[in-house]
Order: structure tokens, then C-alpha cells, then sequence
């Protein structure tokens, strides 16, 4: 999950918020520039784009992305998503089991077949492996879970939300402070959040134990943190 997709899944109004934020405390300016050369004698020097600006620059940081290392297994064809697909108990057959970004596995609350690449989900998934190898762990339930900093905001984003029917947003996203829940029918099968930290935890919590309320009890209000302390 891209945080771009993520930011303008609640609004354009965050994303934008965000960016002017970013550029208010860290000095940072976002540009929609196409880059044709980076140029440079033993190191980097300047980079040029298509319309032909050249920006000096000292340091690129390039997001080249990545494909799953799914080759790992013989004889076992990737499914449509790249991952392998595993059980409920992320075993793949007798004695193996698949985790991390080539684990194609049931995501609980969302009920989708689901491959994410954090390394909090491979830390997760490695724990419930090494139980399951003792024979003591059955389906694996975990939320996933992944954060990214934006200058001195954090934005929170679990659970699973390949597709959805609508958001439900409490708080205000141009503000920079906000909850937004993805629905599916009346469940709620993700969330993500800036400045709502209380009700975020909460919500993964709940959603962990397989305890969320329904999407029109979170519309009316629900207090998540309350119900995620009972539930504790």
C-alpha cells in the first residue's frame, strides 16, 4: 500500500494538507516534474527533467519499488498477486510454512486473500510460524499494521482494505487530525489516522480480537477505547 493511495482514499484535501504541512515545518517542496537524467562525474551532480529544468542536487533517493521473491519454492506457481498461497496457518504444505511479502494469506477481518509488504506484517507472521512449528498456534489473526512519518505527523494505517463501499470519517483531514474507516457492507475492515492515536489503537485492538463493532455502531459513535479496554 502506497501512502499516496492511502492519503487520497480520505480526501485530496489530506493529501494536499499533508504537503503544505511537510512544507511549513521541514522546508520540503513536492514536484510533478519527469525525470529524463541524472547527471554527474564520480557522483552525483544535478538531475534534469523533461521540460528541460536541470536541479542540482547532491542526493537522489529513487523508489524503484520491488517484486516478490517468490521463485524461492520450487514447483509452486505465484498466485495472481505474486505471493504463494498459504493456509489459515500460513503453512504451505507438511512442514513449511510461507511469511512476509511472499505470503499470499486469508486476512481475517476482511475475509481477502491478502499480500502486504511491511516488515511489521513478516515480524507478526514469523512469531505465528515459529508458534505453529511447536504446535501452538492455529489461524493466523494478527492486524496488520504500518505507519509513515510525515515531518513531525505520523499517519496510522491497519487492517486490510484491497476494495470498499465507503469511508467513514470522523475529525477533520485538512486539519491533519482524523480517523477514517473503510467500510465493506457494514463492516469496517481498515482504518487509518493522523492525531487520533487513542482511537486507532483501539480500533486495531478490537479488530485483532475480532471485536469491532459494526460500521453504523462506529458512525453513531462508538468509544472504541472503552470497548477495547473491556475487551482486554
Amino acid at each position: 500500500m502506497l501512502l499516496a493511495a492511502v492519503v487520497c482514499s480520505v480526501g485530496i484535501y489530506a493529501s494536499s494538507a499533508i504537503a503544505a504541512h511537510a512544507a511549513r515545518s521541514e522546508g520540503v517542496a513536492r514536484r510533478k516534474w519527469g525525470i529524463v537524467r541524472i547527471t554527474g562525474i564520480s557522483r552525483v551532480e544535478a538531475v534534469e527533467t523533461k521540460d528541460g529544468r536541470r536541479l542540482p542536487a547532491d542526493i537522489v533517493l529513487v523508489g524503484a519499488g520491488a517484486d516478490p521473491e517468490s521463485s524461492l519454492i520450487a514447483d509452486v506457481d505465484p498466485g495472481e498477486g505474486g505471493g504463494l498461497e498459504v493456509g489459515g496457518d500460513l503453512k504451505l504444505a507438511d512442514g513449511v510454512w510461507i511469511a512476509g511479502d511472499i505470503s499470499a494469506f486469508p486476512e481475517r477481518a476482511s475475509g481477502e486473500t491478502a499480500r502486504i509488504e511491511h516488515w511489521r506484517l513478516a515480524q507478526q507472521h514469523g512469531t505465528h510460524v515459529a508458534h505453529a512449528i511447536l504446535d501452538r498456534s492455529g489461524v493466523f489473526a494478527g492486524a496488520p499494521f504500518f505507519w509513515s512519518n510525515q515531518g513531525d505527523k505520523r499517519l496510522d494505517y491497519g487492517g486490510y482494505a484491497k476494495g470498499f463501499d465507503r469511508i467513514i470519517v470522523q475529525g477533520d483531514p485538512s486539519a491533519l487530525d482524523f480517523i477514517a474507516y473503510y467500510v465493506t457492507g457494514d463492516r469496517v475492515t481498515a482504518a487509518c489516522s493522523i492525531g487520533r492515536n487513542s482511537a486507532f489503537t483501539a480500533f486495531l485492538h478490537l479488530l485483532g480480537l475480532g471485536s469491532l463493532p459494526s460500521a453504523a455502531e462506529i458512525e453513531a459513535g462508538a468509544d472504541l477505547p472503552t470497548l477495547a479496554r473491556e475487551a482486554a
